[in-house]
């Protein structure tokens, strides 16, 4: 599993304080075909954020994975997959609003930062701008942790 650089930690950190999250993590394959982990947070609530593990084809993560862009859930639409009470994640965390944008490996998502909010908020354009490009930056951290491609 990718282990976290400054410069990760410092995309974290970033776009916590620029959206004024919540709750903003790091979510990562523990290998390939391999079960998803926080390996990083802020604003963490719950314990059980730390040892949860699930499947790209779970929660928020099955969208994010399966088309390999952002996904949103906020004050300005309706939460029509039902995520909000079924994603481990954001249950344990008990998020309302949050955006998830896939960390890529060579075109194929390996992870996904997630940010977000405990009540219903509206993110703008530029607070999905700010989480594309911090998911952009570690994307560029694991491709060269993994330099060779799949």
């Amino acid at each position: 599993m990718h282990r976290l650089t400054l410069l990760d930690e410092e995309a974290l950190n970033r776009l916590h304080q620029n959206l004024t999250s919540d709750f903003t993590a790091i979510v990562l394959l523990t290998k390939p075909g391999g079960k998803l982990r926080v390996i990083s947070s802020i604003g963490r609530r719950s314990e059980r954020t730390s040892k949860l593990a699930f499947r790209p084809s779970q929660g928020i993560a099955q969208h994010v994975f399966k088309y390999g862009r952002k996904y949103i859930i906020d004050g300005s639409s309706l939460d029509l997959s039902g995520l909000r009470q079924t994603c481990p994640l954001l249950l344990a965390e008990r998020l309302k609003s949050i955006i998830a944008v896939p960390i890529l490996h060579y075109k194929l998502p390996v992870g996904l930062i997630i940010t977000g909010h405990r009540s219903n908020y509206t993110f703008t354009d530029t607070d999905i701008k700010r989480a594309q490009n911090e998911a952009n930056v570690i994307s560029q951290s694991v491709n060269a942790f993994y330099p060779v491609s799949p």
